[in-house]
């Protein structure tokens, strides 16, 4: 997710990075699946995200794929009931 360089501002990269961010909603779906609470689901995602923003250059890739996502919106989906696999 965050190998892809989001940098130079296209409207493929707004594509690829709503793509992605709707990927994470299985993610979400999941912590609700596991009752986890605010804490501990917090815990999780900082974990998640230290492994995944791992480099600085994933870092850079993720900063600039927050830029890309800005200003747009997507509607959310639906938990599967197997979010967690």
């Amino acid at each position: 997710m965050f190998d892809y360089d989001y940098s130079a501002g296209t409207e493929i990269d707004t594509e690829v990075a709503l793509v992605n961010a709707m990927e994470f909603d299985a993610v979400v779906h999941c912590m609700m699946q596991l009752n986890l609470e605010w804490d501990d689901a917090t815990g999780s995602r900082r974990m998640i995200s230290a492994l995944i923003l791992n480099t600085k250059l994933r870092g850079e890739h993720y900063a600039n794929y927050n830029k890309a996502l800005d200003g747009t919106g997507s509607e959310g989906t639906e938990p599967t009931g197997d979010d967690c696999e």
